[in-house]
């Protein structure tokens, strides 16, 4: 049991260092497409990779809390929707602050970290972790000693599928916007999980009734594709470019009145001297 707990260990950390030089590869692949520079491109899949950290162990902590508030004693150390909520808001933010064309940016994001979920969730296979339900003709998982079924498998699986319909969009979809790749690459992986949820192990019983007979992931999966949707339909409607416009004009339309305000002062002045 030690030995397996070690090698299987061993080839999940493999498979995570696998997916961080996939990041790097994928962003710079992509990078000439999407008209960024090689600079961008490194500095990025940084910022990329630390926020899907950061996100993924926060809400590891959030679920570890959930599952504690039921009585459950479930802990989680790495949750992929932290990654999915957090990374969008900071590239985005980092992307703005150093004025650098944060759509594009996002969009070889969205590529690249669904590669490195894919090796990541390649590496739950040997290490036994996020499989599905005991079952005669499922795989033996040595952490339950039993045969369940092999739910990170068909997950990588979607995953590669997800990615080969980012490239498409990309290369060949002649209606392709730039920052519409996180989006829908971020739909379909909520809503295809939403429905490989169904198949994960559970610990705690109470974890799959959450939330009206859902888990916390599959309530997080309902906000991933709401989300998504309304950011493509803001894509679509331009949303942020009237938003962009509506304040230039509120600025303008300030400025205006501030010069007229000193032309007034100015006025006021000039006849209190005569």
């Amino acid at each position: 049991m030690l030995v397996e707990y070690m090698i299987g260990k061993s080839l999940h950390s493999l498979m995570y260092i696998i997916g961080t030089a996939a990041m790097v590869i994928v962003s710079l692949c992509v990078r000439k497409r999407l008209g960024l520079k090689i600079w961008n491109s490194l500095l990025f899949t940084v910022v990329a990779f630390l926020s899907d950290g950061l996100g993924a162990f926060l809400m590891g902590k959030v679920y570890t809390a959930v599952v504690a508030s039921l009585g459950g004693d479930g802990v989680s150390n790495y949750a992929i929707y932290g990654a999915v909520f957090l990374t969008p808001v900071l590239v985005m933010l980092s992307a703005r602050v150093i004025n650098q064309p944060w759509r594009q940016i996002l969009d070889m994001v969205a590529l690249s970290e669904m590669f490195a979920r894919a090796f990541g969730k390649t590496g739950c296979i040997f290490f036994g972790c996020c499989w599905g339900f005991e079952c005669d003709y499922g795989m033996y998982n040595y952490l339950q000693q039993k045969n369940m079924f092999p739910s990170p498998i068909f997950e990588a699986a979607t995953m590669l599928i997800i990615i080969f319909v980012g490239f498409m969009i990309l290369y060949k979809s002649k209606s392709y916007t730039p920052g519409c790749l996180y989006p829908i690459m971020s739909l379909l992986y909520a809503g295809t999980r939403f429905f490989w949820e169904f198949t994960r192990y559970y610990t705690l019983e109470a974890e799959k009734h959450l939330f009206m007979g859902m888990s916390l992931w599959q309530v997080c999966s309902i906000i991933t594709v709401a989300l998504s949707v309304l950011w493509l339909v803001g894509i679509k409607q331009d949303w942020l470019g009237k938003a962009m416009a509506y304040v230039e004009v509120k600025q303008s339309e300030k400025a205006e009145a501030e010069r007229k305000a000193r032309a007034e002062k100015r006025r006021n002045k000039k006849k209190r001297k005569s």
